[in-house]
């Protein structure tokens, strides 16, 4: 089962971020933003997990009762840079709002690179919506180049 059915949307959202504030107290002045993207998993059924053993963060799609349910895995393995914990989760949640991967897609390097890069275009979208993050956007910028080049040496 992907989610406790006795607590609502909200309340796991409240539970996750007070998780996130234990691991990252200064994450606190950005908790809308992250309550915006855990709510959104929430919403549809999916979960927020931390995993202590991983330094990437994805997204888990899995089925449920016939719809698409999505989880968002959040990797914090020598997480350092608290702000990278936000701009992982904007990207997933970017994910969310795509279309469901095709095989095609993942089993071609081009596609997959150009995938990635429309998931990093919706959340940095969505995140602008938040006032206190529009300075910090050159090191969301710099995150997501350091990400994408994974993707784009794969291509070459």
């Amino acid at each position: 089962m992907t989610s406790e059915p006795d607590k609502d949307p909200q309340t796991k959202t409240t539970e996750r971020l007070n998780e996130a504030v234990k691991r990252y107290p200064a994450l606190v002045p950005y908790l809308p933003a992250l309550q915006f993207v855990f709510f959104e998993f929430y919403q549809q059924g999916g979960r927020v997990i931390f995993l202590d053993h991983k330094k990437s963060s994805i997204i888990q799609p899995e089925p449920l009762m016939g719809k698409r349910v999505v989880n968002l895995h959040i990797g914090v393995l020598n997480r350092t840079d608290y702000l990278t914990v936000i701009w992982a989760a904007f990207h997933e949640w970017g994910h969310l709002k795509q279309a469901p991967q095709t095989e095609e897609i993942r089993l071609n390097p081009k596609f997959t690179y150009e995938r990635e890069k429309d998931a990093w275009a919706i959340g940095e979208k969505k995140l602008k919506e938040f006032e206190n993050l529009k300075p910090l956007l050159p090191q969301f910028a710099a995150y997501r180049e350091m990400c994408l080049k994974d993707y784009f040496d794969k291509i070459i």
